[in-house]
């Protein structure tokens, strides 16, 4: 496998989660409920199951670890958790000062207390940051013997599906997307390459895809939103993902999202209360609401990431670049 042929592919598939993301965050909660119309909450699960699984087993397939931990973590601080600070504290003035504007008001006191104990707004970045801090531990363990290797999945898989509402630490994430990260080790150490899709031919790959989409549908239609159903459509729409990334058209609009994934994150939030209040005061229409945010949202971001963001070593920094 080639590096260039590697880092398109990846960048595609963080392309399309992030996209999957930011959809899910334009349907919004605040200053109209969006969730509260049946179509846009079958979008909302359906779309809303995958990223966060595909971003987690990315992540653990591009996993290094040299043996030397101190260093390991320290990249690993300055790549997640200093953005997550510098833009978790941004985040606390305006959910005090600005509280009419924002959907999760609540007082300085309250805001700092919940990006140390669960995450913040970002709760991504905190719970990446921990499995990290973890995985290293679990990878010396499996490195060697393809039998610890699958009793350690085994057990992560067990741990997934255990139904938990215990948030401090953000320990509930943890559990449920470290089994996705370690998928991401173990397709790694096995030498198993996740981007052979292209020796399948076109048409049978539409076909497999879109069973697989009808599939995973169904479970957002008809399965009760229980931790297994999750588990399932994220296991699911990650395999479609996998198998769009072989088309040329897929990664001609995706990677360059994927380059600019965590920054499109981190922006997002600031760029959604501007976009949902001034569509809002505009009109109430569902699909031009979520329209408009996901427009605003997404180019604004793109651009300022790319060419502002870019140019000065110390906003790369924060920003995790």
């Amino acid at each position: 496998m080639s590096s260039k042929k590697f880092y398109e592919e990846i960048n595609t598939l963080k392309g399309m989660a992030i996209v999957c993301v930011l959809l899910c965050h334009a349907i919004i909660l605040y200053p109209i409920n969006l969730l509260d119309n049946d179509v846009w909450r079958e979008i909302f699960k359906f779309t809303g199951s995958v990223p966060m699984p595909l971003f987690f087993l990315i992540s653990g397939y591009c996993f290094s670890y040299r043996g030397n931990y101190r260093e390991f973590i320290g990249k690993k601080f300055l790549r997640l958790m200093l953005p997550y600070i510098v833009f978790g504290l941004v985040d606390v003035i305006p959910r005090q000062v600005l509280s009419a504007f924002v959907n999760r008001p609540s007082s300085i006191g309250e805001s700092l207390k919940s990006m140390l104990l669960y995450g913040g707004q970002y709760w991504f970045l905190y719970t990446l940051f921990a499995v990290f801090a973890i995985y290293p531990f679990l990878y010396l363990i499996q490195k060697n013997s393809v039998v610890r290797m699958i009793i350690v999945e085994a057990v992560l898989l067990a741990v997934t599906l255990i139904e938990t509402d215990v948030t401090v630490l953000c320990l509930n994430s943890v559990m449920q997307y470290l089994f996705f990260f370690n998928t991401g080790v173990m397709l790694k150490l096995l030498n198993i390459d996740i981007f052979a899709v292209d020796k399948i031919k076109p048409i049978p790959r539409v076909i497999v895809i879109v069973v697989l989409t009808v599939l995973w549908g169904s479970l957002s239609l008809f399965a009760p939103y229980t931790t297994v159903t999750r588990t399932v459509m994220g296991i699911i729409g990650s395999l479609c993902f996998f198998l769009l990334t072989k088309f040329r058209v897929t990664n001609w609009i995706f990677s360059r999202l994927g380059d600019y994934s965590l920054q499109l994150y981190l922006l997002n939030g600031f760029l959604l209360v501007i976009s949902r209040t001034i569509i809002c005061s505009l009109t109430q229409i569902p699909i031009m609401i979520v329209a408009f945010n996901m427009l605003i949202t997404l180019v604004c971001s793109y651009l300022f990431i790319k060419y502002f963001c870019k140019r000065f070593k110390f906003i790369r920094v924060l920003m995790g670049m």
